[in-house]
This record gives structure tokens, C-alpha cells and sequence, in this order.
């Protein structure tokens, strides 16, 4: 396995940049997902890595190897596709096979290869079967198994999930999971699905118009975003964006929004925010921190009129305008709100998140 580097790496359709110089370090069996929206670069930064598309300048090292100019079969990695890109008139076992054969390994450790992988992959039932027999979900662990008989030293992949239905992507999710848990191999993954980085990466790579935006651990990407744009790419429902301003008063600071709701800041953050007293401010709060329990310490009360009601078993999302925009709260299952209903809310200001409306950072 394989320490992977990319160091100011840059991309450039004619006059077009698509990756601006960016630095990652992902470590030896290491498994990181790039994400974010459509156009972003993380699949172009991934056809880099794999040598699919030449670099306008920069670095790519996979081990202590450059590898620049050197063509995709010789960097000792394995790609799975988002079409798969399995051989139609081959067997499931061919497809498996195929590329071991091409480097002519022996016959006996590619059957032994090819049953391990299938074994792993619970698909030893189909290895005499053709691609067009196969279930999507049957035919990615077929692209999987392909791939992990190659032991290379690296693993990319290419948004593979998002031609399954709903179902199908948490039960390969947990299959990929499993997989890496299994045989650590460095792996690097590509996705729009934010829900699918968070919950199989070892780091998140979040990136934005060519950009890395933030490099962090999930659950540190989910509380403590470093840019509005990751806090708001990262959590579903999105965190909540409230424009206000940073007054300061006897009792301390507190963010008075568009309809005049003052919300007093926690007294822990008042140096961090104090230069920004008496400015505008925007202000950051998940769905989870706008709530209808009895509010606990830090917390401020927000009356709202409910707008659309989501119930979803587990919880209810509830939907209210302020200031023109459109909010969320996530509620308990047990709660009984009706749209045009008048609510109070708890916003739950030990969580908040002050952002400067001028870099978009979030202030810490």
C-alpha cells in the first residue's frame, strides 16, 4: 500500500481552469472522499491521480514514485467506474480474471485470487454469469472484485453508487465499508453524495470551483465547518443561514435578526466574536439546534409560523419563513404542528456558528 500525494496540482482546459493548485496528503491505507457539487474538480482530480487526464502543472507521487509521466497501467492502481465498465460477452469469473491474465499471472493464483474476491464479495454463485444477468448492486461488486484481485497499492473510485436506487447504495455502502475494514488498502473516492463521504470516510476532502474548501474527520467537518459553504454542503437538512447583526449590550452580546429577535450570544464566545460588534453578521444553526423542547441553558427562544410539515417517522421537520428566506427546525416525532400554526422555537445557541458575510469563514 501507498502513500499518495498531490502537490499544487493544477488543470486547465484551454482557457478554462478546472483545479487550482491544490495539496492533499492521503496517508498509507488511508480511505478519502472527495466531495462536492457537479464542476467542482473532484472527478477530474481523481482522472489525474488515475492518469486518465495530464496535469497543467504540479506534482502526483503514489509512494516515493512521481508519477507525472508515467501511463495508468504502470501506476499500480485500480479503478472502479461509475458504469462499471464490465466485458458484455464475458463471465462474471472472465471479468475478474481479465486483467491478471493480461499480466500473466499464474493460472493458480488467479483462481485463487478470483475465489477469494468472489467469496468477499458474496458472488461465488454468479462467476458463470454474463454482465447482462446481473442486478446493478451484482454488477458493482463484479467491478469490485475486479479491482481488489489486483492487490494494487492504491484504489480509486468514481462515484460507483450512484447508479443504485436508494436501498441498494446504503447496502454497498456498508459492503465498501466492510471491504476496507477487511483489506486496508489507501483508497480514493469520489462523490456528489455528501451523505456516502461521511459516513465511509477516514477524511473528507471538500471542494469547491477547483478548491479544497476544508480537509478534516466527518464529524469535525459536521461541527466545526471552517466556510459557509461547507457547513452548508455538509448535513441534511442544511444548516440554517440567519442574516443579523452583532449588538452588544449590558448583559453581553446577542444577534438581533431581520424580524427584530434578539439572540443572546453564549458569554464563551464573546472575545472570539468581539470585533465584529456592531457589524452584520450571518448566523449559522443545524435544524438540530432550532427545536420545540424546553430550552436548556444557552438557549433563546424563536417564535415562528410554520410554513410545510415534514413528518418522517423518526422526526418532524418543520419548514418557517423569516425574513423572507426559508428555515428549518427538526422536531421530535411526537410533535403536533399544523402550517400556519404559531410555534416557539429553542435555538440552541451553544451550537451556533458566526460567519463573516464578507470571506464566508467562520470565526472560531
Amino acid at each position: 500500500m501507498a502513500r499518495v500525494s498531490l502537490r499544487k496540482v493544477t488543470k486547465a482546459y484551454e482557457a478554462f481552469p478546472a483545479v487550482h493548485g491544490i495539496d492533499l496528503e492521503i496517508e498509507e491505507n488511508e480511505f478519502v472522499v472527495l466531495v462536492g457539487p457537479s464542476g467542482c474538480g473532484k472527478s477530474t482530480t481523481l482522472r489525474m491521480l488515475a492518469g486518465l487526464e495530464d496535469i497543467t502543472s504540479g506534482e502526483i507521487w503514489i509512494g516515493d514514485r512521481l508519477v507525472n509521466d508515467v501511463e495508468p497501467g504502470a501506476r499500480d492502481i485500480a479503478m472502479v467506474f461509475q458504469n462499471y465498465a464490465l466485458y458484455p460477452h464475458m463471465t462474471v469469473k472472465q471479468n475478474i480474471e481479465f486483467g491478471l491474465k493480461q499480466r500473466r499471472f499464474p493460472k493458480a493464483e488467479i483462481e485463487r485470487r478470483v475465489a477469494d474476491a468472489a467469496r468477499m464479495l458474496d458472488i461465488t454463485p454468479l462467476l458463470d454469469r454474463k454482465p447482462r444477468a446481473l442486478s446493478g448492486s451484482q454488477r458493482q461488486r463484479v467491478a469490485m472484485g475486479r479491482a481488489m484481485v489486483r492487490s494494487p497499492e492504491v484504489f480509486l473510485f468514481d462515484e460507483p453508487l450512484s447508479n443504485l436506487d436508494a436501498k441498494l447504495r446504503v447496502q454497498m455502502r456498508t459492503e465498501i465499508k466492510r471491504l476496507h475494514q477487511t483489506i486496508p488498502t489507501t483508497t480514493v473516492y469520489v462523490t456528489h453524495d455528501q451523505v456516502e463521504a461521511m459516513t465511509l470516510a477516514d477524511r473528507v476532502v471538500v471542494m469547491n470551483k477547483g478548491l479544497i474548501e476544508q480537509i478534516d474527520e466527518p464529524q469535525t467537518l459536521y461541527h466545526r465547518p471552517s466556510s459557509r459553504f461547507v457547513a452548508g454542503f455538509i448535513g441534511s437538512p442544511a444548516m440554517n443561514f440567519f442574516d443579523g447583526r452583532l449588538e452588544g449590550t449590558e448583559q453581553g452580546l446577542q444577534i438581533r435578526l431581520a424580524d427584530g429577535t434578539a439572540l443572546p450570544v453564549p458569554a464563551a464566545r464573546a472575545e472570539a466574536y468581539g470585533t465584529y460588534r456592531d457589524q452584520s453578521i450571518t448566523l449559522g444553526l443545524r435544524p438540530e439546534h432550532l427545536t420545540a423542547a424546553l430550552g436548556k441553558p444557552g438557549s433563546a427562544p424563536l417564535t415562528v409560523v410554520v410554513d410545510v410539515v415534514e413528518p418522517l417517522g423518526i422526526e418532524v421537520l418543520v419548514y418557517f419563513s423569516l425574513g423572507g428566506e426559508l428555515y428549518c427546525a427538526r422536531l421530535d416525532a411526537e410533535a403536533r404542528v399544523a402550517p400556519g400554526e404559531s410555534v416557539q422555537l429553542w435555538a440552541d445557541m451553544n451550537h451556533m456558528h458566526l460567519i463573516d458575510p464578507t470571506s464566508g469563514r467562520v470565526v472560531y
